[in-house]
């Protein structure tokens, strides 16, 4: 009896350590081609980041068990080829990657996107997570749009002007971010994204959103400095909502709707031109910050006095009297006020 006890402790220990292992061998990070080389069916994750690489070696591809490749921070001339092998890749980061050269032609100047982005992308079909941020090309094709798996996708920083349609593919999608690129306004399909939860649509020149209603697990959207001249009606249908950011849009004015976003703890509405709030924000009683600064208040919004939860409000450069600016403080004893431009003001999610 003592020696079978002995031979499953045994055993046990054998099965922990080889748990171990493995475990050790796939959160490993390898930085380097040749010991990845050395390593083949050992490899999970690759980072290559920030080595002034122009291409990789064919042999790359037969990293069979990888499935996060970070090559951002590089000088390629498009994806290497060998990437479009590596079909058990989860996660493919080419940030700020490309050193994109641009043909003449009879149109002008143009950069061959087929040639950055060729049809065999659309292998990595167990793709969750893509950054293709900071390339500074402008439309991807179509078969961008085939890698139906992911849930997190970066373009920004880039000069977009235009997402196809298609993009009603990606229903898995759960995070976007196409912050920084030359968007005039949103595809239909966008609204299709039923899972999406975190949506960045910041510096960019979108005039109307009108596209968003159905995408009723959103918990964060930005539309920051567009050129948004109406509070999207839409937005009040988000009911999840708890960060909205507006900024520096030319809004004007905010509909008593506000109110139904009660689950909201981030509101910055700083630079919309606003000089009143609606009563119904006293409605938002999990917000926790609220940014008004660059506006056109000349009294104090008595409402948010009844915000319980608020911790930070942001309200500087507005147009309140000094007496104003003392009166405000008094009010507020329960949150910490940033009035002047002396005060140094970091609101938290902004």
């Amino acid at each position: 009896m003592t020696t079978n006890f002995r031979k499953n402790q045994i055993t046990l220990l054998l099965l922990i350590t080889g748990c171990l292992i493995s475990f050790a061998q796939e959160n490993k990070v390898y930085t380097s081609i040749k010991e990845a080389l050395n390593n083949k069916q050992s490899v999970y994750k690759l980072d290559l980041s920030y080595q002034n690489l122009t291409d990789l070696p064919e042999s790359l591809g037969d990293l069979n068990n990888l499935q996060e490749l970070d090559l951002s921070n590089n000088s390629f001339i498009g994806i290497p080829k060998c990437v479009f092998k590596l079909t058990k890749l989860n996660v493919f980061i080419f940030h700020e990657a490309l050193e994109i050269f641009a043909t003449e032609n009879e149109d002008g100047y143009v950069v061959d996107l087929d040639y950055i982005f060729p049809k065999e992308l659309e292998n990595l079909t167990n793709l969750k997570e893509l950054d293709l941020g900071g390339n500074n090309y402008n439309n991807p094709p179509e078969s961008f749009y085939n890698l139906t798996q992911l849930e997190k996708l970066d373009l920004r920083g880039n000069s977009i002007d235009k997402l196809s349609n298609n993009i009603g593919n990606l229903k898995q999608l759960k995070e976007l971010n196409v912050s920084s690129n030359k968007l005039y306004r949103l595809p239909k399909k966008i609204g299709e994204l039923k899972k999406l939860q975190n949506l960045d649509l910041s510096y960019n020149k979108i005039t109307v959103v009108i596209e968003l209603q159905n995408l009723k697990n959103l918990t964060t959207l930005d539309l920051g400095r567009n050129q948004i001249s109406k509070f999207p009606i839409t937005i009040n249908t988000l009911i999840n909502l708890e960060v909205l950011r507006l900024r520096s849009n030319k809004i004007y004015e905010l509909p008593e709707s506000l109110g139904n976003l009660t689950k909201l703890r981030n509101l910055d509405l700083g630079g919309t031109h606003i000089l009143t709030l609606p009563k119904s924000i006293t409605n938002l009683q999990s917000l926790e910050h609220l940014s008004l600064d660059y506006n056109l208040f000349t009294v104090f919004p008595e409402e948010i006095t009844k915000l319980s939860k608020l911790q930070t409000l942001s309200i500087g450069n507005n147009y309140f009297s000094k007496k104003e600016g003392k009166r405000i403080k008094a009010r507020l004893v329960h949150c910490k006020v940033y009035l002047n431009e002396d005060d140094s003001f970091s609101i938290p999610g902004f």
